[in-house]
């Protein structure tokens, strides 16, 4: 288990953490003296303070049970000598990382007060930082258990949205503002080079076959907060490789082009949301059952409406 130790007091950290940008994160430290077991009464003591320390070694956040901001175990329980330290997703969010601008890392340094006496611990290592999306040994940060698609954004330009198809792992929108998206490119393939077949069977069986609505969600993988939000109107297959024009549901190569429909974005106030080039983004969609799929068209003045869930009959019945 990580530790530090200066005159006989020790801090245990039990496993490093790794660290996603973006993301609530906690920990908890346990503090010790003379030997790892001999739990320090941090309730009876005169102070424990808490300074998270960037990859630069710049403190960025600092806790002290005198202030009343660290959090620790009640005095004389069984977790007596635990710290829980946290930072924010807004606080993650602002860790810068390494120059090679590939992972960093946060460091806590404890500073106890017993009596008039100070001990200053070396610093303890919390963890790696990464971005979301980023590969860690056999895995990539901040995907779960649902199917998780990830792409990059080759182009938003509307000019040359008909010339530019996207290779494996890519997308290519027809504008930058989801507002004014009505279209997207995607390759068959993700970025793992995996073929998207939740996508495809979504089209194909609950569009086609069960006519049922389909939203289609955009996030950044590096920051889920911003995301937009689309319903797909239609769809086709798109020849990438170019073999005569020829569009096979078998070719891994080519791409699915979707009309859509913008429904929403998040937004922060006094601020545009735009997709760019380069974005990282995952996909990820749902299907409901609107009154279309139950055989019901509602239509006014020649218009038909759509997204109506339920009918209300007023008038005397018949």
């Amino acid at each position: 288990m990580p530790n530090v130790t200066n005159q006989n007091l020790i801090a245990v950290l039990p496993i490093y953490i790794n660290v996603i940008r973006g993301q609530q994160q906690t920990f908890k430290v346990t503090l010790h003296e003379n030997y790892v077991g001999n739990s320090i009464n941090i309730g009876t003591i005169t102070n424990v303070v808490a300074e998270y320390l960037d990859t630069n070694n710049a403190i960025i956040k600092t806790e002290s049970k005198a202030a009343g901001t660290l959090t620790y175990g009640a005095a004389n329980s069984d977790k007596q000598n635990e710290v829980a330290l946290a930072l924010s997703a807004s606080e993650t969010a602002g860790l810068p990382l390494e120059a090679n601008n590939v992972n960093g890392e946060l460091a806590v340094r404890f500073k106890i007060t017993m009596g008039i006496s100070e001990v200053v611990l070396p610093l303890l290592k919390l963890g790696n930082i990464y971005d979301a999306g980023d590969q860690i040994g056999d895995i990539v940060a901040s995907r779960f258990s649902v199917p998780s698609t990830v792409y990059s954004v080759r182009s938003v330009s509307t000019a040359d949205f008909n010339s530019i198809n996207p290779a494996g792992g890519e997308l290519v929108f027809n504008a930058s503002v989801p507002s004014q998206i009505t279209m997207v490119k995607v390759a068959n393939k993700d970025d793992k080079g995996y073929r998207n077949e939740w996508l495809e069977t979504l089209l194909e069986n609950r569009l086609n076959i069960d006519g049922l609505t389909n939203s289609i969600f955009f996030t950044n993988v590096k920051n889920n907060s911003e995301y937009s939000m689309f319903r797909i109107t239609s769809w086709q297959r798109v020849d990438v490789i170019n073999d005569g024009g020829v569009v096979s549901d078998e070719d891994n190569d080519d791409a699915i082009l979707l009309g859509l429909a913008f429904e929403g974005n998040s937004n922060t106030p006094g601020e545009t949301y735009q997709i760019e080039a380069s974005d990282v983004l995952g996909i990820f969609t749902e299907s409901f059952a609107g009154l279309s799929a139950q055989g019901i068209e509602i239509s006014h003045a020649g218009t038909s409406r759509e997204g109506i869930r339920d009918l209300t009959f007023v008038g005397p019945s018949i």
